[in-house]
């Protein structure tokens, strides 16, 4: 187990000491940094870790009592402002989604003295605090609520509660049927990877040799058009037919 030592674990209690050792013959100005990262999957019941990529392209605000301050986040997820008045600051990060900090923090407005630094690591959850619409995965257990959920990015997602209920194929695939948009068939992870299935037999179509039919629906002047798609399971991509 890793021990802290001040604001940083022991291990790295050399890098800190470099750091203090140096204040002495640094440049004046105080220094926000830090890092931004956005969630790429829900979250699922027992299971440690979530995929996340840079949130790169979005603004971090630094506001000041007389000033604010912006910087972009690079494609690496990293953030920096420095040679700022020393004073009080309040930081955030503008993105869809839920936003939290780590380690948890109870407020992103801090005080920075001449020559010292705040650091903030920003996670983005767009699959957070969404409301949910009514499936069913069997029609023996009948309708579940709050099931399907839309995330702030557009993507839909089953619950965690609910993925523990379905029943996987060798794909890693999971029937469900929206009670607006029909059946689908959803991955482990929990994001839907195909819509638009069509119903055989009281029941999704099923796949064969990896592949399940798609009927896409879109509406026009004329009315309603239909396009069919085959959709492959292992590769996740669709032909049309």
């Amino acid at each position: 187990m890793r021990r802290r030592y001040g604001t940083n674990f022991a291990e790295y209690a050399a890098d800190d000491l470099k750091y203090l050792r140096s204040l002495p013959n640094a440049p004046h100005g105080s220094t926000v940094f830090g890092t931004a990262f956005r969630f790429t999957e829900p979250e699922r019941l027992h299971t440690k870790g979530r995929r996340i990529v840079p949130e790169s392209g979005h603004k971090v605000t630094v506001r000041g009592l007389a000033q604010n301050y912006e910087s972009i986040v690079d494609e690496k997820g990293n953030f920096t402002l420095g040679g700022l008045p020393p004073g009080h600051y309040t930081v955030s990060l503008e993105s869809n989604g839920e936003i939290s900090t780590f380690p948890a923090v109870r407020s992103t407005t801090v005080d920075i003295a001449d020559k010292g630094c705040a650091r903030f690591n920003f996670t983005v959850d767009p699959f957070a605090e969404s409301a949910g619409e009514k499936c069913i995965s069997d029609f023996e257990r009948g309708e579940i609520s709050n099931c399907i959920r839309q995330a702030t990015t557009g993507e839909i997602f089953i619950a965690p509660l609910v993925l523990k209920e379905l029943d996987f194929d060798s794909y890693g695939l999971a029937p469900v049927l929206s009670l607006k948009e029909g059946w689908m068939y959803v991955s482990r992870s929990g994001i839907v990877a195909v819509q638009g299935v069509p119903t055989m037999d009281n029941g999704p179509d099923s796949f064969h040799d990896g592949l399940v039919r798609v009927i896409q629906t879109s509406y026009q002047a004329g009315g309603r058009k239909f396009q069919a798609y085959l959709f492959q399971a292992k590769s996740s991509s669709t032909s049309s037919t």
